[in-house]
């Protein structure tokens, strides 16, 4: 999933593709974060 979003920001070469690719894999991965704190209290 990261690399088709990082592929199609590449594709169109916009700065917002970037921006929305980064976006989604900082939003997942504060998901993550915050599930590891939820399990460790």
């Amino acid at each position: 999933m990261f690399y088709f979003t990082r592929r199609e920001s590449v594709k169109t070469g916009s700065f917002e593709g970037a921006l929305s690719s980064v976006f989604l894999i900082v939003k997942s991965e504060r998901q993550r974060l915050w599930k590891i704190c939820r399990v460790i209290n």
